[in-house]
């Protein structure tokens, strides 16, 4: 969604707190069931006696602070209760408070700077800050002179507290053993706060300060939620973009929970993802983003510091993989054994890291819960050119965008690169694109070739070092594609370039093409030992194959050399069948025999049997035009073959006349065509291969 002004104002994704009262008011769309619930609770009460306290939880961007703001204006704004309750709301990061005493001061000195009632409270901050230091005392003496300033004007205090964990985390055992005694003794406070962490935690003997507060759980957007939301971004951002998002409701509901379902139900994240997408290659969305993450930083390094040894590279795996992921993938990543890796995430559930996805087995999958910590992972430790440092926005560009979407997208990409465009989303955005599995790789050298010819105009290198280059087994699968529709020449070129990228297995399927399709013996050689060169010994039983299919005579030595060693590789049924051919050919007939009965005896004989009937076929002719006649009998007998190949069985029998005067007049006349036939082929085997 494009972020245009909005009434000259747009909200703020990351400090709501700093958005104007009325633009926050007209664009709170989600959280009210919780807000109806805590409105309540506050404007029922005379806060005669000690109130409840409350603590908002959720992960980062689920709308804690803009939910507290909310609270927050709306007692300024009632009439029955701004004339005796202030609402006093600390921001998100408050680095002056690192004690009860400052907590206080904090207090007086918002109270002195209050529209309204400052002049009650003039002085109090400086008469606070008087106190003489002492281990407790002063906290104490400091909320004293708090409560009969309080009292003295009949005033009662509401304090909105964001980030209350990590802020209350600074003070010592004994401040939180006061605080807890100010909160269940005093009637002129309360506090509701907001906090990014499970307090799970924290409800054990050693910290009873939490068991004070009533714990509500912002979790992930519902449905109806997430629609409710978009359709609020969507008039904040404008009339076009209304009639898209309710286009995209109508026509494709699943489309909108797959967004739902990517951002793990996160508000913010979800706001994000439409902005940067909106706003293409020149969009500033990700100068916003660079500033969140760094002030994440110290907060997301925390978490990570806070791992153990174990649970280190098991977060490392889930998050670099973004997608949800297996234990036994895990386990593959970071070659810990699964019942640790099962242990360790269970751990991670209770701690708000990982989250379960269930599944219809045992073999549950696993994420990063908090979807903003993931990216952040992802940007900070993602390497330059890895795909998977913007693979949160791929997944999101191919799941919102229609295939005529993305064409269009990728036609207009020169046009959205501009010289005053902020360099670091173009190459997000750029590289987002570079990832995308629905763009072709036709396509993606149109959108590399623009953004490297733009990168290579700039000042800075270091954006030209960064462009992701379209990776090799991109060409390769193009490739495949190609070979699908029967487009062999587009398969060869996109080949050719996955080799060039470094792929050189591919020079493999090149040589394959140049044997079986395109039939150039020379290429088809060169290709296929150049993969042999580089390690690749399953193209052994190929090249082979290759040297016999053109009878090469000059080569029939080799072939058996090549043939051999394919074996040795990987003995398989085609590795078996190309030795026993390539043995045949050059009269090892001892050799051919034992590959042949290596075939008959595999587990897999009964499926090679079906699968492969005529190049069994062909290979048992091959043994009768070297006259071994009474080798094929004996497997005919001993592996029951009669029944499965019996036109064959009367040929052998034909031949063996001598010995078997009467079994070839058994043969069917519906076999007698077919029979004549083999036979002619066997006497042009012999004559071939003598």
């Amino acid at each position: 969604m494009p972020t245009v002004p909005y009434k000259n104002e747009i909200p703020k994704k990351y400090n709501p707190q700093n958005t104007s009262t009325a633009v926050l008011k007209k664009t709170f769309a989600i959280r009210l069931k919780e807000f109806k619930r805590l409105w309540k609770e506050i404007s029922q009460s005379d806060m005669a006696s000690p109130e409840q306290h409350y603590i908002i939880q959720g992960v980062r961007g689920a709308g804690k602070t803009t939910l507290l703001t909310r609270l927050c204006i709306e007692v300024e704004e009632s009439e029955a209760l701004s004339a005796w309750l202030i609402p006093i709301q600390l921001k998100e990061e408050e680095y002056g408070i690192s004690s009860l005493f400052s907590f206080w001061l904090r207090i007086a000195e918002d109270l002195e700077e209050h529209p309204l009632y400052g002049t009650n409270f003039k002085g109090l901050a400086e008469t606070i800050e008087d106190i003489e230091p002492e281990d407790g005392e002063d906290a104490k003496a400091a909320f004293k002179l708090l409560n009969n300033a309080l009292n003295k004007h009949q005033q009662k205090i509401i304090i909105f507290i964001d980030n209350i964990a990590e802020l209350f985390d600074h003070f010592s055992k004994l401040d939180l053993a006061i605080l807890r005694e100010v909160l269940s003794q005093n009637a002129n406070l309360r506090i509701i706060g907001g906090s990014a962490v499970s307090l799970e935690n924290f409800y054990d003997h050693k910290h009873p300060f939490y068991q004070f507060f009533n714990v509500i759980t912002l979790g992930k957007l519902t449905k109806d939620e997430t629609l409710d939301l978009l359709l609020a971004l969507a008039e904040a951002a404008g009339e076009g973009t209304v009639q898209q998002i309710k286009l995209a409701i109508e026509q494709q509901p699943e489309k909108i929970e797959s967004i739902r379902r990517l951002t793990g139900g996160v508000p913010r994240t979800m706001a994000l993802l439409f902005d940067i997408l909106a706003e293409g290659p020149h969009g500033t969305t990700f100068g916003y983003l660079d500033d969140t993450l760094d002030m994440a930083s110290p907060i997301y390094k925390h978490r990570m510091d806070d791992l153990s040894k174990q649970q280190k590279p098991i977060v490392h795996a889930i998050a670099k993989h973004w997608d949800a992921i297996s234990v036994k993938e895990i386990a593959q990543k970071t070659r810990i054994d699964s019942k640790t890796i099962s242990a360790q995430l269970s751990q991670l559930q209770k701690q708000w890291i990982v989250e379960k996805i269930p599944t219809d087995n045992k073999n549950h999958l696993y994420r990063i819960q908090e979807r903003f910590f993931n990216i952040w992972y992802l940007m900070r430790y993602g390497r330059r050119r890895d795909k998977n440092k913007l693979l949160w926005l791929t997944r999101f560009i191919e799941m919102w965008c229609t295939q005529e979407d993305l064409t269009h997208r990728v036609t207009q990409f020169s046009s959205g690169l501009s010289n005053d465009a902020y360099l670091p989303g173009t190459l997000a955005y750029t590289s987002a694109l570079l990832g995308c599995k629905n763009i072709s790789v036709n396509e993606k050298e149109q959108i590399y070739q623009h953004a490297h010819a733009f990168f290579k105009q700039q000042n800075d290198a270091s954006y030209l070092r960064s462009l992701p280059e379209i990776e090799g087994d991109e060409y390769a699968d193009q490739a495949f594609t190609c070979m699908g529709k029967n487009d062999f020449e587009q398969a060869l070129k996109h080949f050719e370039k996955a080799v060039e990228k470094g792929l050189v297995r591919n020079h493999f399927m090149i040589g394959c093409l140049y044997h079986f399709v395109l039939n150039d013996f020379q290429l088809a050689e060169k290709n296929y030992l150049k993969a042999i060169e580089h390690g690749f010994g399953f193209v052994y039983t190929p090249i082979a194959k290759l040297y016999f299919d053109y009878m090469f005579m000059e080569k029939n030595g080799q072939a058996l050399i090549y043939a051999q060693q394919g074996v040795d590789n990987e003995e398989n049924f085609h590795s078996l069948h190309t030795l026993s051919t390539i043995a045949l050919w050059n009269n090892e007939l001892k050799i051919a025999a034992n590959s042949m009965e290596k075939t008959f005896i595999r587990d897999t004989w009964p499926q090679d049997l079906e699968e492969h009937a005529q190049a069994i076929i062909g290979l048992l002719m091959l043994f009768l035009a070297k006259k071994q006649t009474h080798l094929v009998n004996k497997w005919f007998k001993e592996y029951n073959l009669i029944e499965k190949f019996k036109p064959i069985h009367y040929v052998l029998m034909l031949l063996m006349k001598d010995e078997y005067p009467n079994e070839y007049l058994r043969m069917g006349s519906e076999l007698e065509e077919t029979v004549t036939e083999i036979l002619e082929k066997v006497d042009q085997l012999a004559i071939i291969y003598q």
